[in-house]
C-alpha cells in the first residue's frame, strides 16, 4: 500500500472509528441530575447547583402574550409559590386561566407549584431607523434543589437585552409553571423557597412565616375620575372593620364601589382598600400577592407597579386603588398590626382594633 493510498482510504476510516468511540464512551458516562442521591455540588450550564436534588416536573410556560397578556406588569423576575390548594385563587390574572385549571389540578399534600415571572419586555427595536422584531425565547428551568431548609429553583431567565436609546413598548411578560415534589416530612412552614435565575439570588413573594388567611379581590381600579379620589401622592392602606368605618371613605370612592364595601358581612370578614397614590396612570397597578397572621401582625403582600423607565405614559392622572375582603380566622378580634408590604418592603404599618 502506497502512501497516497493510506491517507485516502484507511486514515479516514480510523478518525471515524475512533471518535465514535469516544462519542459512545462520553455518554455511557453521563448521570441524569435527578439520579443523584448526594449533596454534592453539580456545576451545569455555569451555575454551581448546591443541594440535594428534588422531583420536579413543568406544568406550562406563557409567552404573556394574546390571553395571557401582561399576567405580570413589573419589569423584575419574581417567585411566586402555592403551597395550598386556597392559594390557588390568588394566581388568578397572573397566568392565563387554562393554566390556572392545571395547576388546580395539583396534589398539595405531596407537592409545590412555583411561578416564575420574567417581567415585561419589548420584542421591536429601531436599529438604524429599521423596525426590528426579536424573536421571543422562553424561560428555562435547570433544577431545583434542597440546601438544609432552602428550596432552589435554578433557572435561565433567557431575557432580551434591548439599546436603552430606544422607547420601550410592553409586548410580553413571560411565565414559567412548575410542580416540585415535597422533601419527606417537611412542612411548607419549615421551607424557604429562592429562585436563582443566571446567578442572581430572588427570594419568593411574600415569604414570611404565618397562617394565610383568605381573601377575595372586589375592586381594581385605575382612579381616573378625581371626583372620588385619594389625593396623596404616597401609597396607603384602609382597614375597615366595621360598617361604622364606611364613612371613612366615603369621599374616596364612587358610589357603586362604595356600595360593595357596604354590603360586606363583618361579622366574618373585614375590608382592606390599598391606595396606590396620585400621579400617571400607565402601569401604576396595585397587584396584590397575599395576606398573612402571625403574632398579631396581618401582612398585606403587594407589588405596587411603575412604568418602565423607557416606556412612554399618558398624560392621564388617576389615584389607583385595590379593594379587598378577607375572611376572619377564629377568634380574630382585638388589637393587631396591619403591615402593608411593596415587593418585600414595608410601606405603611398601623395599629387597628377588631371588633
Amino acid at each position: 500500500m502506497n502512501r497516497k493510498t493510506f491517507i485516502i482510504i484507511i486514515l479516514p476510516l480510523l478518525l471515524v472509528t475512533f471518535v465514535a468511540s469516544g462519542c459512545t464512551m462520553g455518554r455511557a458516562s453521563l448521570t441524569p441530575l435527578e439520579a443523584t442521591e448526594t449533596p454534592t455540588p453539580t456545576l451545569q450550564s455555569g451555575a454551581l447547583h448546591e443541594g440535594v436534588p428534588l422531583t420536579w416536573e413543568k406544568i406550562a410556560d406563557g409567552s404573556g402574550a394574546g390571553e395571557e397578556f401582561l399576567t405580570y406588569a413589573g419589569h423584575v423576575p419574581r417567585l411566586i409559590v402555592i403551597t395550598e390548594p386556597d392559594a390557588v385563587s390568588t394566581l388568578h390574572g397572573k397566568v392565563s386561566s387554562t393554566h390556572l385549571t392545571q395547576i388546580a389540578e395539583t396534589d398539595f399534600s405531596s407537592h409545590f407549584v412555583a411561578v416564575i415571572h420574567r417581567g415585561t419586555e419589548t420584542l421591536i427595536e429601531w436599529p438604524q431607523g429599521i423596525e426590528t422584531m426579536r424573536e421571543y425565547q422562553p424561560i428555562e428551568v435547570e433544577s431545583v434543589r434542597l440546601n438544609e431548609n432552602i428550596i432552589t429553583v435554578y433557572a435561565k431567565l433567557h431575557r432580551q437585552v434591548f439599546d436603552e436609546r430606544y422607547v420601550f413598548n410592553p409586548a410580553i411578560s413571560p411565565y414559567y409553571v412548575l410542580r416540585i415534589g415535597r422533601p419527606a416530612g417537611m412542612k411548607e412552614k419549615e421551607v424557604d423557597f429562592v429562585l436563582n435565575a443566571d446567578g442572581q439570588t430572588i427570594p419568593q413573594m411574600c415569604a414570611m412565616k404565618g397562617e394565610r388567611l383568605r381573601w377575595e379581590k372586589m375592586v381594581l381600579d385605575s382612579g381616573v375620575d378625581q371626583t372620588w379620589a385619594y389625593k396623596e401622592r404616597s401609597p396607603q392602606l384602609v382597614i375597615i372593620a366595621e360598617q361604622e368605618a364606611i364613612s371613612s371613605v366615603q369621599s374616596q370612592l364612587p358610589p357603586q364601589h362604595l356600595a360593595l364595601v357596604a354590603n360586606v358581612d363583618y361579622s366574618t370578614h373585614f375590608v382592606a382598600i390599598v391606595y396606590r397614590g396620585k400621579g400617571g396612570i400607565t402601569n401604576r397597578v396595585v397587584e396584590m400577592i397575599d395576606v398573612k397572621q402571625r403574632d398579631g401582625t396581618i401582612v398585606i403582600c403587594a407589588q405596587l407597579h411603575e412604568p418602565h423607565p423607557r416606556q412612554p405614559v399618558a398624560a392621564m392622572v388617576g389615584s389607583p386603588y385595590y379593594i379587598m375582603k378577607v375572611e376572619k380566622s377564629e377568634g380574630f378580634k382585638g388589637e393587631f398590626t396591619f403591615v402593608l408590604m411593596d415587593n418585600g418592603e414595608e410601606v405603611v404599618r398601623q395599629t387597628k382594633v377588631i371588633p
